[in-house]
């Protein structure tokens, strides 16, 4: 059916018959958009496993919606619906960046491939480059 191709924003359900779980995972992915999804059982462990299953953004387990007000959950979608995200700790880090430092203690023998280079140690990049990518 169209409307379950299609990103809606609103009071829709759609209801889809399925006879294994295995198929309602599927229908349930088969779509270009990942924002929000909502499971409803009476077995809550197993609607948590299921849930783990579907690719969305978030995933409710006998509700639905509650995570756009929960600013400790990060809210966002996968496929079309977006990669990005807000709120929680993920929302904090889409305004940082990482940066890698690393320090080298001084101790112990200086590597070959460490400036200032020798001719030696320059002949020796250079065979190990030829190894490595072919001659010219």
């Amino acid at each position: 059916m169209e409307i379950m191709q299609e990103e809606t924003f609103g009071p829709v359900v759609t209801v889809t018959p399925y006879d294994r779980e295995e198929d309602a995972i599927q229908l349930a992915n088969d779509s270009r958009f990942g924002l929000n999804a909502s499971i409803f059982t009476n077995n809550t462990e197993k609607g948590k496993q299921l849930a783990e299953r579907l690719n969305t953004g978030s995933v409710y387990v006998n509700d639905v919606i509650k995570n756009i007000a929960n600013m400790n959950a990060p809210f966002g979608g996968v496929k079309e619906s977006g990669a990005a995200r807000y709120h929680g700790r993920e929302g904090v880090e889409a305004f940082t960046y990482t940066q890698a430092i690393m320090t080298e203690k001084g101790k112990g023998k200086r590597s070959f491939n460490y400036f200032p280079y020798s001719k030696k140690n320059f002949k020796r990049i250079e065979r190990l480059l030829a190894i490595l990518y072919g001659r010219k």
